[in-house]
């Protein structure tokens, strides 16, 4: 058996071991990214540029080099999900690490639908003694960046019968995001015409 002082020698130089043990490891560096960052861009944009801030190095950094990035400051994000990654190197360990964040590029659609030939305002002469009259016209039509354009009303269609008076004829287009464009002419009867 050993002395009751050898024994309390090898259980310091035991204790002693394990601190150093410990400070070796945690004086690893350690790289600290920026947050996952999510931006809305319009719809039928190519991207947009993203700025962040450089990753943070925990522990001794003075020794510790920036050997590869997958994105920088000045890059355009696309539509979708990116990851942005940057591996550095420590000297005196000669071990690597990284860190890395998402960029969500998402697209909206704030642009209403894109009318074409809306029509003039009409005055036509009824027949003679006649109360109404029958008018044609060409509706309009609508085009959307998504694609999609949908005609949401029609207040009259062509061939419809019109009375004496002003009357406002109203088309309503939307797109799938709910962007709302609106033609409005008149149609206007009077006395005078007859």
């Amino acid at each position: 058996m050993f002395p009751y002082h050898t024994k309390l020698i090898v259980i310091f130089c035991m204790i002693f071991l394990l601190k150093i043990n410990f400070w070796t490891v945690d004086s690893q560096p350690v790289a600290i990214c920026p947050s996952n960052a999510t931006f809305s861009i319009e719809l039928g944009s190519q991207g947009i540029v993203i700025f962040w801030e450089e990753p943070t190095i925990l522990g001794s950094s003075e020794d510790v080099t920036l050997i590869s990035q997958s994105h920088s400051n000045d890059t355009i994000f696309p539509p979708g999900v990116t990851e942005v990654m940057f591996t550095f190197t420590d000297a005196p360990s000669g071990s690597n690490f990284s860190c890395s964040f998402f960029v969500e590029i998402i697209p909206i659609d704030t642009t209403p639908p894109v009318i074409t030939g809306c029509s003039m305002d009409l005055s036509p002469c009824p027949p003679f003694e006649q109360p109404y009259i029958e008018v044609n016209f060409t509706e309009p039509t609508a085009t959307d960046i998504s694609g999609s354009v949908y005609l949401q009303s029609a207040s009259h269609k062509p061939g419809d019968l019109f009375m004496y008076g002003r009357t406002p004829v109203t088309y309503e287009f939307s797109d799938p995001a709910g962007n709302v464009a609106t033609c409005r002419f008149y149609i206007s009867i009077v006395h005078g015409n007859l």
